[in-house]
Order: C-alpha cells, then structure tokens, then sequence
C-alpha cells in the first residue's frame, strides 16, 4: 500500500510540473509534449498493476511473491522520474531559447 500511495502522489506532482512547463512552452516544440505523454500514460499503468498486486495480496491468505515484485515497480518509477526531469529541463531550455 505505501508504494501504491507513493507512485500515485509522485504521479500526480510529475503530471502537474509537465502541465505548468508544457502550458509555458509554444506548441511548435510537439516532440517534448508527445514524449511527455507517452511518460505519463506509462506511469498509469504502473500504478494500475501496483494496485492490482495490492488487491491480490488482501485477497490470499498466503505470502505469495507479486509479480512484478515491488521492488521492480520502485526501480521503474524512479526511471520514469529521471526521464521526466531530463525532458523537463530539456524544456525549459528550449523556452528560454524561444524568448524575444
């Protein structure tokens, strides 16, 4: 549960960052926003299969080990937050440039 609750709020404050730099930016830089995009929905479906685990977990009475394991999950949302601050500053460094 505290790694569902993790992914999502780091979900909601990545999405937030993107929609601030993406309103800042012109609509001519479109392969940041596509990029961006494809991040995002990748992030829903990590969420999704973390709380998929989470109900399988309640339901069995047994410790059985999840699939992805957890620990997969963390590894790939900290990748995802790495690409993500690298298209963001790639952003904000396009927008600085399109300034009179």
């Amino acid at each position: 549960m505290i790694i569902t609750t993790t992914i999502i709020a780091t979900t909601i404050t990545t999405t937030t960052i993107t929609t601030i730099i993406t309103t800042t930016i012109t609509a001519a830089i479109t392969t940041i926003i596509t990029i961006t995009t494809s991040i995002t929905t990748t992030t829903t479906t990590i969420i999704t299969i973390s709380t998929n685990i989470n109900t399988t977990t309640a339901d069995t009475t047994t410790a059985d080990t999840p699939t992805p394991s957890p620990a997969t999950i963390t590894t790939t949302t900290l990748s995802l937050q790495e690409s993500m601050r690298t298209i963001i500053d790639k952003a904000g460094r396009m927008a600085k440039r399109q300034r009179p």
